[in-house]
């Protein structure tokens, strides 16, 4: 993910983001892209068609599991996984490692520059919870089963993955439907839990 050119769609679909807010995709070493991902939580900066490409590159590249490959998320967050969750995976890139970022995301030891490219990737997760691998496999069966979305992609008209977000968020309360369908318990951080409940209850206009 470090240069935005390699992927057409997003060089495409970001055409007029990149020319007017990103300095014409002139910078290299993932600015352009870190660019994008900050527009995209500023709506009226950035099309729909954008933001939608960002995503797909989010989850075809794996970077919702894997923080090395976001790489201004990397050198960002590389003093914070040495000190704080060093111990986290059991080997490099591990999802564990990611998830320790995302859970202290206000702590003392998070430095201000990892914590913005968090939340970067958190607007992304928040709306589609397929980008954090974890989650989704915990949670797609109860999006089968309780909010009807078997299908469960981008295409899915009836059921856009936001929508999907809102509906588990909505059901996962005591006296929900939504029993998480993994062993291990998810915990979510609680920025992505207050995102979540907003998208549940219609503060993002975007969710």
């Amino acid at each position: 993910m470090e240069d935005f050119k390699i992927n057409p769609e997003v060089v495409s679909s970001c055409e007029d983001e990149i020319q007017n807010h990103c300095s014409k995709g002139k910078e290299r070493e993932g600015k352009t892209l870190d660019c994008l991902m900050k527009l995209a939580e500023e709506h009226t900066k950035i099309s729909k068609k954008c933001t939608k490409a960002l995503s797909t590159l989010l989850k075809e590249t794996g970077a919702g599991g894997d923080y090395r490959i976001d790489h201004t998320l990397y050198r960002a967050c590389e003093p914070v996984v040495q000190t704080t969750c060093k111990d986290k995976g059991r080997k490099d890139g591990d999802v564990m490692i990611l998830t320790c970022l995302m859970d202290h995301l206000n702590s003392e030891s998070m430095v201000p520059e990892c914590r913005e490219q968090l939340l970067h990737l958190q607007f992304f997760v928040a709306r589609d919870f397929r980008l954090d691998q974890e989650l989704y496999q915990a949670c797609k069966k109860d999006a089968a089963d309780v909010c009807h979305a078997p299908k469960f992609d981008d295409e899915n008209d009836e059921m856009p993955s936001g929508m999907i977000v809102s509906c588990l968020y909505r059901n996962s309360f005591p006296g929900g439907k939504v029993r998480i369908s993994s062993l291990e318990p998810i915990v979510l951080s609680p920025n992505l839990k207050e995102v979540f409940e907003q998208c549940a209850f219609g503060s993002f206009t975007v969710c």
